[in-house]
């Protein structure tokens, strides 16, 4: 179905600048990565590929991320592209407590082209089946820029943020492809010591079509494997399941995801993803001068 939504990766657990930009200050660590997602259809296939950068500076409690998504199908049907570029600012309240702002903007093009519709209920905004001739309708052609606004805080291993997204400042084309919308996110984080063992994540999301909600649960291993298994409903009548593996080395981390839906259009989706962590500080530490007493 082609509407006003995002792609959803199985990896958006890893790669959790993509579900809200403040998650960039979160563990003062800058990153670097890409993922590519395959779906195959009885029609064709979509690929799309993700990548980012992000870096966070603890002695000025700021960050950056760099998005980059990729879209394109086969016949296509669909093609598109989004780049985010956003600003991050660390708030600590306490030594558990953060508060973690962000602004961005996003330039995207979404392009359909009807003609190469084979099931043409895929796209509703041009009216019912049969009551339109798809074959010849111009592509869609939208070309817009949009301002994000996004909140973090975190207490301990438990965060909780929300985004909105592409409230937009500039747009050439139809309104109905502009993925603008709310975003929320929550999730905890399990530590035995300094070693993660679990992790949970609730991703929400609602745009103007479409609400989609996203559970993950990650099982840490050991040091170098992890798995996850993440569930993804959209408006309630379509399921997606799927499975990651993780495997480290060093910065390095290496993911596979397999998945499948079965309603209401059968498909399987893969995905592979390559991310690596440098940069790591602590965040900075105040100093206070001691008075120097002679004896």
């Amino acid at each position: 179905m082609v509407k006003a939504q995002d792609i959803n990766f199985s990896q958006s657990y890893y790669f959790k600048e993509f579900i809200n930009p403040s998650f960039v200050g979160l563990d003062n660590c800058s990153h670097i990565g890409v993922n590519e997602r395959s779906i195959a259809l009885g029609f064709g296939g979509i690929n799309t590929v993700r990548a980012g950068l992000s870096g966070f500076y603890p002695n000025i409690n700021s960050g950056f991320a760099l998005l980059l998504n990729n879209e394109k199908h086969p016949d296509n049907i669909i093609n598109g592209f989004t780049l985010r570029l956003a600003y991050v600012y660390k708030i600590k309240i306490s030594d558990k407590l953060r508060i973690i702002p962000s602004v961005g903007i996003d330039y995207s093009q979404r392009i359909i082209n009807p003609g190469h519709i084979v099931f043409p209920s895929m796209i509703d905004q041009w009216g019912s089946v049969g009551s339109v001739n798809y074959s010849s309708l111009p592509d869609r052609n939208l070309r817009y820029m949009g301002l994000d606004l996004s909140l973090l805080a975190a207490l301990g291993g438990f965060y909780m943020g929300a985004m909105v997204k592409n409230v937009v400042i500039y747009q050439l084309g139809g309104n109905s492809l502009i993925n603008k919308g709310l975003s929320f996110v929550m999730g905890y984080d399990y530590f035995s010591g300094s070693v993660k063992k679990y992790s949970f994540i609730l991703n929400v999301k609602k745009t103007q079509q479409v609400v989609e909600s996203n559970i993950s649960f990650s099982w840490f291993l050991s040091k170098n494997f992890s798995l996850s298994a993440a569930v993804q409903g959209i408006n309630l009548n379509g399921v997606i399941a799927s499975f990651t593996g993780v495997y480290r080395k060093g910065r390095f981390d290496w993911l596979f995801s397999y998945g499948f839906s079965a309603s209401p259009i059968a498909f399987s989706v893969y995905e592979v993803g390559g991310r690596y962590k440098f940069n790591c500080k602590k965040s900075a530490q105040k100093t206070i001068n001691c008075p120097a007493y002679q004896f």
